[in-house]
């Protein structure tokens, strides 16, 4: 029998980067100790100004649970799932993201195995992992350019950029075709247009990229606006993915069910929980 008796949380500071390339934003962790003296780790997905709301959530949580005392992974699914009453939301969702992927890790030290081997027999090795550059910093195309060649050489396989970041739409359609000379064809690149607030910025900057064959168009507009994401995906030859900012199932159905999306990409800390994960994987399947 399996009960928690200590919940600790951290927020960490935001702070630049040593090389003063980026600010990094707060962090929430957590840690669970049950009674046999496991410990597991958890994270949980933050926003501005909602860090200890989340933290806030994730104790009254464990709270209402504590009576509960053969804790697992799939029972605290069930039981935050009774608890949301069908209103979940992201601050939840990432409260509950983070505590159960803490009973996951913990599931994974008793059994003495990785997670992977324990949710799946038909499991990958390996798989490949893309760098994200983002920067504040008002970086030009070529700082740019220079830092995914830097970044290339650490043995990432992509890179994704944010050519909107501080550029107008025939500026980051410039700032693509020069990143495209440097890295070649070979080399996914990823656009993250961080969900313009006009769609018509969206559909303009499609037009103008296209041919440098993007791997991905992410958050052309806000995951929410499935009738604006299926407008914006039937009118141009890219791949759109969102999903980050979204959490629970019925989402991902709906968005499924308008064909909105090519690729979903759900954030393991702010979806609900890994069992929430793997269901929107069956879905999609």
């Amino acid at each position: 029998m399996t009960f928690i008796r200590k919940v600790e949380t951290w927020i960490t500071k935001s702070k630049q980067t040593e090389d003063g390339w980026s600010q990094i934003k707060p962090f929430i962790f957590l840690k669970l100790t049950n009674n046999d003296g496991f410990e597991g780790w958890g994270e949980a997905f933050s926003l501005p100004a909602r860090e200890k709301g989340i933290v806030e959530i994730i104790h009254n949580l464990m709270s209402s649970l504590s009576h509960v005392k053969d804790i697992t992974p799939d029972r605290f699914y069930r039981e935050s799932n009774l608890i949301a009453d069908g209103h979940r939301g992201i601050d939840f969702s990432a409260a509950t993201s983070a505590i159960e992927m803490s009973l996951w890790d913990i599931e994974g030290k008793k059994e003495k195995k990785p997670l992977y081997k324990i949710l799946s027999k038909d499991y990958r090795e390996k798989v490949p992992v893309y760098a994200t550059i983002w920067s504040e910093d008002f970086k030009n195309d070529e700082i740019l350019s220079s830092r995914c060649i830097e970044t290339l050489s650490d043995g990432y396989g992509g890179i994704k950029i944010y050519p909107l970041q501080n550029r107008t739409v025939e500026q980051a359609a410039t700032c693509v075709s020069k990143i495209r000379d440097v890295l070649g064809y070979k080399i996914p690149l990823m656009l993250d247009l961080a969900c313009p607030k006009d769609t018509n910025i969206s559909l303009n900057l499609a037009s103008l990229v296209e041919e440098f064959r993007p791997h991905w168009f992410e958050e052309p507009v806000d995951g929410e606006a499935t009738r604006s994401l299926k407008d914006i995906r039937e009118k141009t030859n890219l791949r759109i993915v969102s999903g980050e900012k979204q959490c629970g199932l019925n989402h991902f159905i709906e968005t499924l069910a308008l064909d909105a999306v090519d690729i979903f990409n759900p954030d393991i800390s702010g979806v609900g929980g890994i069992i929430d994960l793997i269901k929107n994987n069956q879905i999609i399947s």
